[in-house]
């Protein structure tokens, strides 16, 4: 089931895995960055700095890049979708062509 609905999202038949997670690792923090990004919706942004306001934290904006690069299920919370301020792509745990494949999967825009 979770295989299949990750597929689909990954060919583009659906938007939304409906996968909630429920983590039991991390920290505090990490989780609610974790948390944070699993709202941003398909095909929308945010920023490293507006996760980090989400997540209680306002001036972490760094230390939401690091908690995003421990996520442990990259598709079903969705760290892709977090870019910086200035629009450019940021850093990805899996490497910036699968973070600009995934933007491009769902029509983001982004500069280089």
């Amino acid at each position: 089931m979770i295989e299949e609905k990750i597929t689909a999202y990954l060919k583009g038949v659906i938007k939304n895995t409906g996968l909630k997670p429920h983590f039991m690792i991390g920290s505090i923090f990490e989780r609610k960055v974790w948390d944070a990004a699993c709202k941003i919706p398909f095909g929308k942004t945010s920023s490293y700095g507006l996760i980090a306001a989400a997540a209680g934290s306002p001036r972490a904006g760094r230390a939401v890049g690091n908690a995003l690069g421990k996520n442990p299920v990259i598709i079903i919370v969705p760290c892709h979708r977090v870019i910086k301020s200035d629009g450019s792509c940021g850093g990805f745990s899996a490497g910036p062509d699968l973070k600009k494949k995934l933007l491009e999967l769902e029509d983001i825009s982004y500069t280089t």
